[in-house]
């Protein structure tokens, strides 16, 4: 590929370098192979993620009940996931594949796109779950309040400022140095961890009060407009996707610091790799986790493929008549 390319006067004298060093440093490839199954890894993940939060998308927006708050929320987190399959991974694909061949005009060309993608996409996920959280803390305090206090429009609200906070994020990832992005990546993931912490705690504490009172009475497991193992459930789900995305993200927290205290060499590009990977990954774990572990998801899903195979089944009668109607038309004609 000509290194001449367009992007190449835009990109970052430490790119440059690393490309250039890579070629004295690694003269049998043998980085190349490693940077290459991050492709192959990137490109089939990217795969099932577009294909299944996509899945996520129709059959939740099929429910009667779409415009409930917390199905608006899941829509939301579903649609993250989906626009890193369709496009972030696919573009950190093509950095990979840049990097293994040693095309730094093709790495240049993509480098910004997907700094844009990344930095939109990730802190509006970060965001949606904590909005989550924060959504399942007041559905357990508020009780039958609930429903007068989050109303669609005010989720409808909350979900733009989701956005409008990620765009801000995507623009400052290729504006920011870095020193300046790892000290805000760190206040706001921080920030992200203390609500999510808080409002699980809290929620737990509430149910775990309104158990011991229910016990003590011996009354059902509902209680003032709450349906305390639903909410249990639905809790511990939730705190399942917050543990797996912390856990992925993680590496990206530890890559960004020795960014900060090492610099951008080889080696901690490396690293930046191997965990902008297990990040990008997460997006095509969660669809599985809400159709394991959430019945009315599950539910939405099989309904939603029951209607697609019903209209596949259809459209092949449909032909097969069809063509038979042509044969016998046909023989009629002849005779």
């Amino acid at each position: 590929m000509n290194e001449t390319s367009t992007g190449l006067s835009a990109c970052p004298d430490y790119y440059q370098e690393y490309f250039h060093r890579r070629k004295f440093e690694d003269p049998d490839g043998e980085s190349e192979r490693w940077v290459l199954s991050f492709f192959v890894v990137n490109v089939v993940s990217a795969f099932f993620s577009a294909f299944w939060n996509g899945f996520i998308i129709a059959a939740v927006s099929g429910l009667s009940s779409r415009r409930n708050p917390s199905h608006l929320m899941l829509i939301n987190m579903a649609l993250t996931d989906f626009a890193v399959g369709l496009f972030a991974q696919p573009l950190f694909a093509c950095l990979m594949y840049a990097v293994s061949m040693n095309y730094l005009g093709m790495f240049c060309d993509v480098l910004y796109p997907a700094r844009f993608l990344t930095g939109t996409l990730c802190p509006a996920s970060f965001l949606t779950i904590t909005v989550i959280s924060v959504d399942r803390y007041l559905a357990i305090r508020l009780k039958i309040r609930y429903r007068m206090a989050v109303t669609s429009r005010r989720v409808f609200l909350s979900l733009a400022l989701v956005w409008g906070i990620g765009l801000i994020g995507g623009v400052s990832f290729n504006t920011l140095s870095y020193g300046d992005l790892v000290n805000v990546f760190t206040v706001g993931v921080l920030f992200c961890l203390i609500v999510i912490s808080f409002s699980y705690v809290q929620a737990f504490k509430t149910l775990k009060l309104h158990c011991a009172n229910l016990e003590s009475k011996g009354k059902s497991q509902r209680v003032q407009g709450i349906d305390v193992k639903k909410y249990k459930k639905m809790l511990k789900t939730m705190a399942l996707i917050v543990t797996l995305l912390v856990l992925f993200y993680s590496p990206i927290a530890v890559s960004m610091l020795l960014f900060k205290l090492d610099g951008i060499t080889p080696k901690t590009l490396s690293f930046f790799y191997t965990s902008s990977t297990l990040a990008l990954v997460n997006s095509s774990i969660n669809p599985l986790i809400y159709i394991w572990k959430m019945q009315d998801v599950r539910q939405a899903c099989l309904n939603l493929w029951r209607r697609i195979t019903c209209r596949a089944d259809r459209v092949i009668a449909i032909n097969i008549e069809a063509t038979r109607f042509s044969e016998a038309t046909a023989s009629v004609i002849t005779q």
